[in-house]
């Protein structure tokens, strides 16, 4: 199934005919997996260039073309709302830079086949506190306040999230990135658009793709990402940096399996069925169970299979974490143990059946499932 979804994405970035769709294809079941992937509208230009009788049924296809339709409409909203947003942070002479598939989208060969569920933007700690009212005035409403970004909201369907970090404080990589600002110039003059050189942005793109990986996992459109822009920019990279700073931070070998999938994928004539078969078949598929137990699973890994190192990270976060929550934590560390206990009355009464799941995750899919686990990151490089 997934083979031929890979297929028609790789005809649409390169604007050449797939194959002839195999004759037992599930076209409903492909649709339902390039939605969970957020890439059915870039299969579906792979799509159109298939004959008529190639082409799924017309009410599959109608699945196909709405998606896609859906994702033209909020990118021509996106575009409108952040030129605004921009436009009123270079008058009030406020330094931001936009994030992720905002930059990435341009490289495609349409902008919409790179959709986006939200828009993210960095800016300087200092400056957090003017977004309430600029973002306000423009018709949002802040939905959610967190370590290192907030989210706002509008209409119930746009999503902008403004970041002043770009990994929470507790995260391996919260060191190197926190002032990833000073890293950036100016875009263009008199104007306060930031932006990164492509090295440090590209070691950002693999970081973050790391961060979900552990957390759960990624999707196949983050793999389009990386072939993407190692198209656009790799022949202009200095290699040798990104190299070494990859190394610094621990993903030299997950961005080594990820420029090897996205190669392998997007690149040839023919997918390779012998290139990271574990790591394509837990991004593709989700393993053998959800998103929410592996990435579980996935941090009692990370803590060397130990269950009681997990559990008191789980009961006891530090507090940079619990500042998030509880605000007044930042100007009351003292209070830290105070709101430990608020958390665990909360998780025990609101939130029991999470909690209970998450514990049986712990206990119970041991053995076999950490063994999985284990080949799995060994595959990605995130296991030496």
């Amino acid at each position: 199934m997934h083979l031929y979804l890979i297929q028609l994405l790789r005809a649409a970035l390169h604007g050449k005919p797939p194959a002839a769709p195999p004759e037992d294809l599930d076209w409903r079941q492909l649709y339902t997996q390039a939605d969970f992937h957020s890439v059915a509208c870039a299969a579906y230009y792979g799509i159109l260039m298939l004959t008529e009788e190639q082409q799924p049924e017309p009410e599959v296809l109608g699945l196909f073309r709405k998606a896609a339709q859906i994702v033209l409409g909020r990118e021509t909203m996106q575009e409108y709302e952040l030129q605004h947003i921009m436009e009123e942070l270079d008058n009030k002479g406020i330094p931001y830079m936009p994030l992720k598939g905002w930059k990435l989208k341009h490289l495609y060969p349409r902008p919409d086949m790179r959709s986006m569920c939200d828009v993210d933007i960095l800016v300087r700690q200092e400056d957090m506190k003017e977004f309430p009212a600029i973002m306000k005035e423009s018709g949002f409403e802040l939905e959610y306040h967190g370590m290192h970004h907030d989210e706002y909201i509008k209409n119930e369907t746009l999503s902008i999230e403004i970041h002043r970090l770009l990994f929470e404080p507790d995260s391996d990589w919260y060191e190197y990135f926190k002032s990833y600002m000073e890293r950036t110039s100016v875009l263009a003059s008199k104007r306060q658009e930031r932006q990164l050189p492509p090295e440090d942005f590209y070691l950002y793109l693999i970081a973050h793709m790391a961060k979900h990986f552990r957390n759960g996992g990624t999707g196949v459109r983050s793999i389009m990402d990386v072939y993407v822009y190692q198209k656009a920019y790799g022949d202009s990279l200095d290699t040798a940096y990104v190299q070494r700073e990859f190394e610094k931070l621990g993903l030299g070998g997950f961005a080594r399996a990820m420029e090897e999938l996205a190669q392998s994928w997007f690149a040839g004539e023919q997918i390779r069925s012998d290139c990271h078969p574990k790591m394509a078949d837990y991004i593709i598929n989700g393993g053998a169970y959800g998103l929410k137990d592996r990435g579980i699973l996935s941090s009692v890994h990370e803590a060397g299979n130990h269950k009681g190192k997990y559990l008191l990270r789980r009961f006891f976060p530090n507090r940079h974490f619990m500042a998030a929550q509880y605000p007044c934590i930042e100007k009351a560390p003292v209070l830290l143990p105070l709101f430990w206990g608020v958390r665990a009355f909360r998780t025990v009464f609101f939130r029991r059946e999470s909690f209970k799941r998450e514990m049986q995750t712990v206990y119970e899919r041991d053995g076999e499932k950490r063994e999985q686990i284990e080949e799995i990151w060994k595959d990605s490089g995130l296991s030496q």
